[in-house]
């Protein structure tokens, strides 16, 4: 229970400094699933059927599965994180595209910007971010470890919590805007 009051804080802050910062979803997603429960306002609906049958279409093996969610790129590539330290790009097929190598767990769920970086955070205490080839583009570091699904305002800065009780506002090109 004591660490998980950092966590609930972090949620706390971020639902504040999303609220304070007037973001809004873009009008059009370019995503069908960029960030965790689909969009800012967290509905978890999607404007796609489901499968015509519940029949398995395909499985893909992580090395350490963890509580990462998956966001779908516009491509229909498929990003999860996993315990054994790496962000996995799927196919829609479900075959591996390329895959990340962090310094810790990557446990929060990953966000999809419109120019198609990939934002994640990890318990080495960094955000990531990640271009669409799978090459890193820049990498942030916090005070402490990030379980927090990344948010990108209407602006293109990128909100993360961190264990370290702080919000942080970085710059597309990874630079701190304000903590």
């Amino acid at each position: 229970m004591k660490r998980l009051f950092p966590f609930l804080l972090g949620i706390v802050v971020l639902t504040a400094a999303v609220l304070a910062c007037n973001l809004s979803a873009p009008k059009t997603t370019p995503s069908p699933w960029p960030i965790l429960h689909h969009d800012l306002q967290h509905t978890s609906r999607s404007s796609y059927l489901g499968p015509a049958s519940p029949d398995k279409k395909w499985d893909f093996e992580i090395g350490e599965g963890g509580p990462s969610s998956a966001a779908i790129d516009s491509d229909g590539t498929i990003y999860v994180g996993s315990n054994d330290h790496r962000l996995y790009a799927l196919k829609p097929d479900g075959t591996k595209k390329w895959e990340f190598l962090t310094g810790g767990k990557v446990q929060a769920s990953p966000a999809i910007d419109s120019d198609g970086t990939i934002y994640i955070g990890s318990l080495d205490n960094k955000l990531y971010a990640v271009k669409s080839n799978g090459t890193k583009k820049w990498e942030f570091p916090t005070g402490e470890i990030v379980t927090s699904s990344p948010a990108i305002g209407s602006d293109g800065t990128i909100y993360v919590g961190s264990w370290d009780h702080k919000l942080y506002a970085v710059t597309q090109d990874g630079t701190r805007k304000w903590e």
